[in-house]
């Protein structure tokens, strides 16, 4: 009788939120496409208080939600480890908030120093929308519903990872890939297949 195979695991269907996620700074761009930000002024004041109001939300909210995880201090131990032993729902919260927290400073040190130095408009643009769009969908979300709005909320769920950190988490990824491809592809281990083919 011929064996069975498992079958593959089903893909989860992109959600709408995530769609939103995804399109929203592009479409935010295709809208302001007509503003020059290098000549008009007063465009230029609103887009940075725009920037500066998004980031300075998401950090209150994000510091709401820190006073509710601390306050309510979730001991229910998951299924999950982290540094070698179970983790505890405060605990696994309080790393995705910082998580999220470092994610959106290393983006906004990064987008500020590129439009202080070169003037660049757009990044703070896709900044500011991706501030709006992290708690759209994402881990910031799922707190979000479970500390503000009681929903419960199933964990462990993905550390945020989007705007530079992603990408370099995405670059570092690539290149050990091409790393141990190389590898297997150099003649020393060309000769050692031979060798154990030999034997």
């Amino acid at each position: 009788m011929a064996p069975v195979r498992a079958a593959a695991p089903e893909t989860p269907a992109p959600s709408a939120l995530g769609a939103v996620k995804s399109f929203l700074p592009m479409m935010c761009l295709y809208a302001l496409r007509g503003v020059d930000f290098t000549t008009n002024a007063n465009a230029l004041f609103w887009l940075r208080v725009f920037f500066g109001a998004v980031h300075a939300g998401a950090m209150l909210i994000n510091l709401l939600l820190y006073t509710r995880i601390t306050r309510e201090r979730d001991m229910t131990e998951l299924n999950v480890e982290f540094d070698g032993k179970k983790e505890k729902v405060h605990e696994h919260d309080c790393r995705q908030l910082l998580s999220g927290v470092k994610v959106t400073a290393i983006s906004c040190a990064a987008v500020l120093a590129m439009h202080l130095k070169f003037g660049y408009a757009n990044p703070l643009i896709l900044t500011a929308c991706q501030g709006i769009t992290m708690f759209v969908d994402g881990p910031s979300n799922k707190l979000l519903l479970a500390y503000v709005f009681g929903r419960k909320v199933e964990r462990p769920f993905g550390a945020a990872q989007g705007g530079l950190p992603g990408w370099l988490e995405q670059k570092k990824e690539a290149l050990e890939q091409k790393k141990s491809e190389k590898v297997a592809k150099s003649p020393g281990n060309h000769k050692r297949d031979k060798s154990k083919k030999a034997e």
